[in-house]
């Protein structure tokens, strides 16, 4: 079942929607406001929701803040944000709209099933792909993180101490890295942590900064190579196809 919160000021047109949100058996009855104000106090208590539909109705400059905040709250930030509109409306120009205002999309009157099942697969779509942009951010900010207790443990070691420390604090850092498209970098991450903790502390420092500082920088390169170069690439693909979508065709 999906959350959902229904935002209008009009009573018969909130009523209206609600009935029909709820008969696709797809949604939960999680309530409605009739104002902005009411449906903010929702995101700041931290209430989540998995679609917010609101009302054309309010103005604008108010519909466009209500709706960036809806992407700023943790609770809502993989929310569908939906407009809703009139029948009177062409479903292409309020769509243009939807999009203009910050929404994923848009729906008008009448409130048909197979409408509302378009909702539903467009809030999967919309859940999914911001978790996985959120976690290609989080990755970003971690390895780097993990990296750099990779070196000071290199540096301990190869100055003759055991830097368990750092190597604790490296293996706690890499069981947040659960995510199947670096296995294979988290292997290696490992491997360079039970490298560094069974081999013996170097009699020769020379030949142990050697050693250990050339495994810390051969985890380095790979990771920037293989992992961070991209995440960069795809946050960029996915920010220009964005961009993209949210630029009405010249007609």
């Amino acid at each position: 079942m999906l959350k959902s919160l229904i935002v209008d000021n009009d009573k018969k047109s909130r009523m209206m929607l609600k009935q029909a949100v709820l008969g696709t058996g797809k949604f939960s009855d999680d309530g409605t406001e009739e104002n902005l104000q009411g449906a903010r106090e929702r995101l700041t208590s931290g209430s989540a929701f998995d679609v917010i539909f609101v009302a054309e109705g309010f103005p604008r400059e108010e519909l466009e803040g209500f709706v960036s905040a809806v992407r700023k709250s943790k609770s809502t930030d993989e929310a569908a944000c939906i407009v809703v509109g009139g029948s009177s409306q062409d479903e292409d120009h309020a769509y243009e709209e939807a999009i203009l205002l910050g929404a994923d999309g848009s729906l008008i009157r009448p409130f048909s099933v197979e409408k509302l099942e378009g909702v539903v697969e467009l809030a999967n779509t919309v859940k999914k792909n911001r978790w996985a942009a959120k976690e290609q951010i989080r990755i970003k900010r971690l390895l780097p993180e993990i990296m750099a207790k990779l070196d000071a443990a290199a540096e301990f070691r190869s100055e003759g101490f055991d830097g368990n420390q750092s190597l604790d604090a490296m293996k706690s850092a890499c069981d947040q890295l659960n995510h199947e498209e670096i296995e294979s970098v988290v292997m290696y991450l490992q491997q360079a942590i039970d490298g560094f903790s069974s081999a013996d502390l170097p009699k020769d420092l020379l030949s142990g900064k050697d050693l250990y500082r050339g495994t810390s920088h051969r985890v380095r390169d790979r990771i920037e190579r293989k992992v961070l170069t991209k995440i960069d690439e795809r946050i960029n693909q996915e920010r220009e196809s964005e961009e993209q979508s949210e630029t009405p065709e010249d007609t």
